[in-house]
């Protein structure tokens, strides 16, 4: 009864939690779902209208730029510059009548023809005190209410090309200078003569806006969206909506921003030009509805408590049984019973499975790895003990031939072995690889007194050693590799020259130089 009121306990806390965390998790989680799924479908939209949008901008600003370039005509006309480069006297009015004929045709056939988005264009010249102009439909006459018709060099537009030499972009207007033209858009730019840079007039072209409008009533999709478009002022020149332009009058500068309330905005500016264009997506008329966002979860809300009515209990079961296999075989391991194992489990519980395994595993290579280390521990005392009788050893074999060579009054050998027992336990105390500079030279010493007993007095060894390098440290066996190279190699057998080795040690700033030299036979290249 015990045991079942424990297995009792663990599922209905699994239930709990599964209950008041899963199910509100998996409610948010798919709040989250419905609202991403809906800002996936908006971002969509807007991708899209921002492609028609910079479509329209886009083909306004190439429009923009071809009028522009249409300044440079009265340059690139030699007929239109040599007119109004000219000066009439008195008697010159048939020809200054003939010469407004040509220039007139010359800038239909240069501007007019090609740019059907072009109203008017207007030339001014002070040389001459005269105008040409042109112009084609709806344009129908001049706007006799602007005074600054009469005298062209005093108004506005005139004077602002005259101050500068580059192009001047007034913002939009309406039948400026000629009825019916509507709205347009004024270039204008400062003419010079060529050579002296000296100011000859200038001219101007007018871009109507009104002939693009049957392009840009097409671009909103739905009856309630609002397409707009504004100056390089924030004017408005153009809107497809009726009851936006009631509220916001051409020329007037709207505020965008209280259209947000019940409008999702596009805005594109068009990077030639500056014009901005503005598509206002009405959210009823949205293909994603906002009560998508409410009742998509709400929903799925209802589905996932169903699920957890249905599975909590299985699933809780499903987790609970493999918990208490793992859990009756760890218990059997801790009573130090290293040979049990668990059977294999599904799912994640038996990863744990395999991890308790190894576990058991590991633990039986551990016991076994610590006695084998004390084993080898036991041996290697043993070796240590032995590698210190050893070196013993052959001191008292080397003293034992010492004393039998004092015996027979070998002098040299007895020196020899002498000097050979005091270089074995130099080699074998001295663990370290730096040694005082006295030491490395007094086993040197022990080194060359052995070499003699092979080469007796054929050698002739010197020292020439700065007494400041004594108080320093070098390397073990700095010197020796070099004088044995220098008995082994240098002199060839039965030379009958006197053979020398000469060994150097000098302080040179912060540093010892070491040189070994001799006068052997050397080497070939």
């Amino acid at each position: 009864m015990k045991k079942f009121k424990l297995r009792l306990h663990f599922r209905s806390k699994l239930m709990l939690i599964q209950f008041f965390l899963v199910l509100p998790l998996l409610t948010i989680a798919l709040f989250v779902t419905a609202y991403l799924i809906r800002t996936s479908a908006l971002s969509e939209i807007d991708s899209s209208r921002m492609y028609s949008l910079q479509t329209v901008g886009g083909a306004f600003d190439r429009i923009y730029s071809r009028v522009k370039r249409l300044l440079e005509v009265p340059y690139t006309n030699r007929a239109v510059y040599e007119i109004i480069s000219r000066k009439y006297g008195p008697s010159d009015a048939l020809a200054k009548s003939s010469d407004y004929t040509e220039v007139q045709n010359a800038l239909y056939r240069e501007v007019l023809y090609y740019e059907p988005n072009i109203t008017s264009i207007v030339i001014v010249s002070e040389t001459s005190d005269a105008m040409y102009y042109n112009r084609q439909g709806p344009t129908k006459t001049v706007n006799m209410h602007n005074p600054e018709w009469y005298t062209p060099t005093q108004s506005r537009w005139y004077k602002e090309a005259a101050a500068g030499d580059d192009p001047i972009i007034a913002i939009a207007e309406e039948d400026e200078l000629f009825l019916g033209s509507g709205i347009t858009l004024a270039f204008s730019q400062r003419l010079r003569e060529v050579g002296s840079n000296r100011h000859i007039g200038a001219i101007r072209i007018d871009l109507s806006l009104n002939t693009l409008t049957r392009d840009w009533e097409s671009i909103a999709e739905n009856e309630s969206d609002i397409f707009a478009v504004l100056d390089t002022a924030g004017a408005l020149v153009f809107t497809n909506s009726a009851e936006f332009l009631s509220q916001h009058p051409l020329f007037s500068v709207p505020d965008v921003s209280a259209l947000n309330n019940g409008y999702r905005l596009a805005r594109y500016s068009a990077p030639v030009s500056k014009f901005t264009f503005l598509y206002f997506s009405h959210l009823s008329s949205s293909p994603v509805n906002s009560r998508l966002l409410w009742g998509v979860p709400l929903l799925f809300a209802a589905l996932g408590f169903l699920y957890s009515a249905l599975f909590i209990g299985w699933s809780s079961q499903y987790i609970s049984l493999p918990i208490k296999k793992l859990k009756t075989v760890m218990r059997q391991g801790q009573q130090k019973d290293l040979t049990v194992r668990c059977e294999p489990l599904a799912g994640e519980m038996g990863e744990l499975s395999e991890a308790f395994n190894g576990l058991m595993n590991r633990m039986g290579e551990l016991v076994t790895e610590v006695a084998e280390r004390e084993h080898e521990k036991s041996q290697l005392s043993y070796e240590v003990l032995r590698s210190k009788i050893s070196p013993h050893f052959l001191y008292n074999t080397i003293n034992a031939i010492r004393w039998k060579a004092d015996m027979i009054s070998a002098k040299e050998i007895s020196h020899a072995l002498e000097s050979l027992t005091s270089l074995l336990r130099f080699s074998i105390k001295t663990t370290s690889d730096i040694i005082p500079f006295t030491e490395e030279l007094e086993q040197l010493e022990n080194y060359i007194q052995i070499m003699r007993v092979r080469y007796g007095d054929e050698v002739d060894v010197s020292f020439d050693i700065d007494d400041g390098c004594m108080e320093y440290q070098c390397l073990k066996f700095l010197f020796q590799p070099a004088v044995e190279n220098c008995f082994i190699h240098a002199f060839a057998r039965g030379a009958d020259r006197r053979k020398v080795i000469l060994i150097k040690a000098s302080l040179e700033e912060d540093r010892i130089r070491a040189v070994v030299e001799d006068n052997g036979d050397g080497m070939g290249e």
